[in-house]
Protein backbone atom coordinates (compact mmCIF):
# COMPACT_ATOMS: atom_id res chain seq x y z
CA UNK A 1 0.00 0.00 0.00
CA UNK A 2 1.14 3.54 -0.77
CA UNK A 3 0.88 6.28 1.95
CA UNK A 4 -0.80 9.61 1.20
CA UNK A 5 -0.06 12.87 3.08
CA UNK A 6 -3.36 14.64 3.65
CA UNK A 7 -2.21 17.47 5.96
CA UNK A 8 -1.82 20.29 3.35
CA UNK A 9 -5.14 19.49 1.91
CA UNK A 10 -6.85 19.78 5.33
CA UNK A 11 -5.33 23.24 5.89
CA UNK A 12 -6.60 24.46 2.52
CA UNK A 13 -10.01 23.12 3.31
CA UNK A 14 -9.97 24.93 6.65
CA UNK A 15 -8.96 28.17 4.92
CA UNK A 16 -11.78 27.70 2.44
CA UNK A 17 -14.25 27.13 5.23
CA UNK A 18 -12.96 30.20 7.15
CA UNK A 19 -13.17 32.48 4.06
CA UNK A 20 -16.70 31.38 3.27
CA UNK A 21 -17.96 32.29 6.75
CA UNK A 22 -17.31 36.05 6.11
CA UNK A 23 -19.72 36.37 3.15
CA UNK A 24 -22.98 36.46 5.16
CA UNK A 25 -21.58 39.31 7.26
CA UNK A 26 -20.73 41.33 4.18
CA UNK A 27 -24.14 40.65 2.67
CA UNK A 28 -25.86 41.58 5.93
CA UNK A 29 -23.90 44.84 6.09
CA UNK A 30 -24.83 45.66 2.51
CA UNK A 31 -28.50 44.94 3.24
CA UNK A 32 -28.38 47.19 6.31
CA UNK A 33 -26.73 49.95 4.30
CA UNK A 34 -29.34 49.70 1.56
CA UNK A 35 -32.09 49.72 4.17
CA UNK A 36 -30.60 52.77 5.90
CA UNK A 37 -30.33 54.58 2.57
CA UNK A 38 -33.94 53.67 1.76
CA UNK A 39 -35.18 54.86 5.16
CA UNK A 40 -33.24 58.12 4.81
CA UNK A 41 -34.68 58.64 1.34
CA UNK A 42 -38.20 57.94 2.57
CA UNK A 43 -37.74 60.31 5.51
CA UNK A 44 -36.37 63.01 3.20
CA UNK A 45 -39.33 62.60 0.83
CA UNK A 46 -41.78 62.73 3.75
CA UNK A 47 -40.16 65.87 5.13
CA UNK A 48 -40.21 67.50 1.71
CA UNK A 49 -43.89 66.63 1.29
CA UNK A 50 -44.63 68.05 4.74
CA UNK A 51 -42.79 71.28 3.95
CA UNK A 52 -44.59 71.54 0.60
CA UNK A 53 -47.94 71.13 2.36
CA UNK A 54 -47.04 73.81 4.90
CA UNK A 55 -45.98 76.19 2.11
CA UNK A 56 -49.23 75.60 0.24
CA UNK A 57 -51.25 76.19 3.43
CA UNK A 58 -49.37 79.40 4.20
CA UNK A 59 -49.87 80.61 0.62
CA UNK A 60 -53.61 79.91 0.81
CA UNK A 61 -53.85 81.77 4.13
CA UNK A 62 -51.95 84.75 2.66
CA UNK A 63 -54.29 84.87 -0.33
CA UNK A 64 -57.32 84.72 1.98
CA UNK A 65 -55.94 87.51 4.19
CA UNK A 66 -55.21 89.67 1.16
CA UNK A 67 -58.77 89.14 -0.04
CA UNK A 68 -60.16 90.07 3.40
CA UNK A 69 -57.93 93.15 3.51
CA UNK A 70 -59.10 94.22 0.06
CA UNK A 71 -62.74 93.76 1.09
CA UNK A 72 -62.19 95.77 4.28
CA UNK A 73 -60.46 98.60 2.41
CA UNK A 74 -63.26 98.67 -0.15
CA UNK A 75 -65.82 98.81 2.68
CA UNK A 76 -63.96 101.67 4.34
CA UNK A 77 -63.84 103.57 1.06
CA UNK A 78 -67.59 103.07 0.56
CA UNK A 79 -68.26 104.22 4.13
CA UNK A 80 -66.11 107.32 3.61
CA UNK A 81 -67.96 108.06 0.37
CA UNK A 82 -71.30 107.72 2.16
CA UNK A 83 -70.12 110.17 4.85
CA UNK A 84 -69.04 112.67 2.20
CA UNK A 85 -72.31 112.37 0.32
CA UNK A 86 -74.32 112.66 3.54
CA UNK A 87 -72.37 115.76 4.48
CA UNK A 88 -73.08 117.27 1.07
CA UNK A 89 -76.80 116.56 1.41
CA UNK A 90 -76.87 118.03 4.92
CA UNK A 91 -74.97 121.09 3.70
CA UNK A 92 -77.42 121.64 0.87
CA UNK A 93 -80.41 121.11 3.14
CA UNK A 94 -78.97 123.48 5.74
CA UNK A 95 -78.40 126.26 3.25
CA UNK A 96 -81.67 125.89 1.35
CA UNK A 97 -84.35 128.37 2.35
CA UNK A 98 -87.89 128.49 0.99
CA UNK A 99 -87.65 132.16 0.07
CA UNK A 100 -90.75 131.98 -2.13
CA UNK A 101 -92.95 130.96 0.80
CA UNK A 102 -91.40 133.50 3.15
CA UNK A 103 -91.97 136.35 0.70
CA UNK A 104 -95.52 135.20 -0.01
CA UNK A 105 -96.38 134.92 3.71
CA UNK A 106 -94.79 138.30 4.37
CA UNK A 107 -96.86 139.93 1.66
CA UNK A 108 -100.04 138.36 3.05
CA UNK A 109 -99.56 139.89 6.52
CA UNK A 110 -99.01 143.46 5.33
CA UNK A 111 -101.55 145.75 7.02
CA UNK A 112 -103.55 148.24 5.00
CA UNK A 113 -101.64 151.47 4.59
CA UNK A 114 -98.28 149.68 4.39
CA UNK A 115 -96.38 148.92 1.19
CA UNK A 116 -92.90 147.58 0.50
CA UNK A 117 -90.36 149.21 -1.77
CA UNK A 118 -87.72 146.51 -1.46
CA UNK A 119 -87.41 143.01 0.02
CA UNK A 120 -84.17 141.02 0.02
CA UNK A 121 -83.13 137.63 1.33
CA UNK A 122 -79.69 137.96 2.88
CA UNK A 123 -77.13 135.25 3.68
CA UNK A 124 -73.88 135.32 5.63
CA UNK A 125 -70.69 133.48 4.73
CA UNK A 126 -70.14 130.33 6.79
CA UNK A 127 -66.79 129.66 8.47
CA UNK A 128 -65.42 126.56 10.11
CA UNK A 129 -65.39 126.71 13.90
CA UNK A 130 -61.95 127.26 15.39
CA UNK A 131 -60.36 127.56 11.97
CA UNK A 132 -60.19 123.76 11.65
CA UNK A 133 -60.84 122.06 8.36
CA UNK A 134 -64.25 120.49 8.24
CA UNK A 135 -64.36 116.71 7.79
CA UNK A 136 -67.59 116.96 5.81
CA UNK A 137 -68.70 119.50 3.24
CA UNK A 138 -70.19 122.65 4.73
CA UNK A 139 -72.53 125.07 3.04
CA UNK A 140 -70.92 128.09 1.41
CA UNK A 141 -73.54 130.32 3.03
CA UNK A 142 -75.90 130.20 5.98
CA UNK A 143 -79.25 131.97 6.12
CA UNK A 144 -79.37 135.37 7.73
CA UNK A 145 -82.84 136.77 7.13
CA UNK A 146 -85.20 139.10 5.28
CA UNK A 147 -84.42 142.76 4.78
CA UNK A 148 -87.54 144.88 4.25
CA UNK A 149 -87.74 148.51 3.19
CA UNK A 150 -91.05 150.28 2.74
CA UNK A 151 -93.50 152.96 3.74
CA UNK A 152 -96.47 153.21 6.10
CA UNK A 153 -99.08 155.85 6.73
CA UNK A 154 -98.37 155.92 10.49
CA UNK A 155 -96.01 154.54 13.07
CA UNK A 156 -98.86 152.41 14.37
CA UNK A 157 -98.98 150.63 11.02
CA UNK A 158 -95.27 149.89 11.32
CA UNK A 159 -95.75 148.44 14.79
CA UNK A 160 -98.61 146.30 13.51
CA UNK A 161 -96.40 145.01 10.70
CA UNK A 162 -93.71 144.01 13.22
CA UNK A 163 -96.27 142.06 15.23
CA UNK A 164 -97.58 140.22 12.19
CA UNK A 165 -94.13 139.39 10.87
CA UNK A 166 -93.32 137.69 14.18
CA UNK A 167 -96.15 135.22 13.45
CA UNK A 168 -94.79 134.18 10.04
CA UNK A 169 -93.35 130.60 10.25
CA UNK A 170 -89.63 130.71 9.57
CA UNK A 171 -89.08 134.30 10.68
CA UNK A 172 -87.48 134.99 14.02
CA UNK A 173 -87.66 138.07 16.18
CA UNK A 174 -88.03 141.06 13.86
CA UNK A 175 -86.00 144.21 14.44
CA UNK A 176 -86.90 147.76 13.39
CA UNK A 177 -83.66 149.11 11.97
CA UNK A 178 -85.02 152.59 11.27
CA UNK A 179 -88.29 154.50 11.13
CA UNK A 180 -88.67 158.15 10.19
CA UNK A 181 -91.28 160.48 8.79
CA UNK A 182 -90.67 161.88 5.33
CA UNK A 183 -92.61 163.85 2.75
CA UNK A 184 -93.68 161.78 -0.21
CA UNK A 185 -96.27 162.75 -2.83
CA UNK A 186 -97.36 165.78 -0.87
CA UNK A 187 -98.07 163.92 2.34
CA UNK A 188 -96.23 162.71 5.41
CA UNK A 189 -95.44 158.99 5.51
CA UNK A 190 -93.21 156.80 7.61
CA UNK A 191 -90.22 155.24 5.89
CA UNK A 192 -89.03 152.10 7.68
CA UNK A 193 -86.37 149.39 7.48
CA UNK A 194 -87.03 146.01 9.12
CA UNK A 195 -84.70 143.05 9.48
CA UNK A 196 -86.22 139.64 10.21
CA UNK A 197 -83.89 136.65 10.85
CA UNK A 198 -84.84 133.20 9.62
CA UNK A 199 -84.70 129.87 11.46
CA UNK A 200 -84.98 126.19 10.54
CA UNK A 201 -88.69 126.52 9.94
CA UNK A 202 -87.81 128.53 6.84
CA UNK A 203 -86.38 125.32 5.37
CA UNK A 204 -89.79 123.63 5.69
CA UNK A 205 -88.31 120.88 7.87
CA UNK A 206 -89.75 119.57 11.16
CA UNK A 207 -88.01 121.20 14.09
CA UNK A 208 -90.18 120.00 16.99
CA UNK A 209 -88.56 118.54 20.10
CA UNK A 210 -90.06 116.86 23.15
CA UNK A 211 -89.86 118.84 26.38
CA UNK A 212 -91.28 118.34 29.84
CA UNK A 213 -94.41 120.34 30.50
CA UNK A 214 -95.04 122.26 33.70
CA UNK A 215 -96.63 120.25 36.52
CA UNK A 216 -100.41 120.22 36.52
CA UNK A 217 -102.66 120.84 39.50
CA UNK A 218 -102.62 117.10 40.29
CA UNK A 219 -98.84 117.11 40.56
CA UNK A 220 -98.20 115.14 37.34
CA UNK A 221 -96.20 116.26 34.30
CA UNK A 222 -96.88 115.55 30.68
CA UNK A 223 -94.72 115.75 27.56
CA UNK A 224 -95.35 118.26 24.83
CA UNK A 225 -93.90 119.55 21.58
CA UNK A 226 -92.54 123.01 21.15
CA UNK A 227 -90.99 124.56 18.09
Amino acid sequence: MNSVNLLPERKGAQRSLGGGSKRPVVILGAVCLVGALGFWGHSARSEAAKLRTEVETATAERVALEAQLGTKLAGQQRAALVVVRRGAVIALATGRINWERLVRDTAQVLPQGVWLAQINGEVAEATAAGGRAATTPTPTATPKGLHLEGFALTHTKVALLLTRLAAVPGLGETRLASSEEIQRGGRTVVQFVIDAPVDQRAQDRPTLSVVAAAPTDTGTASGGFVP
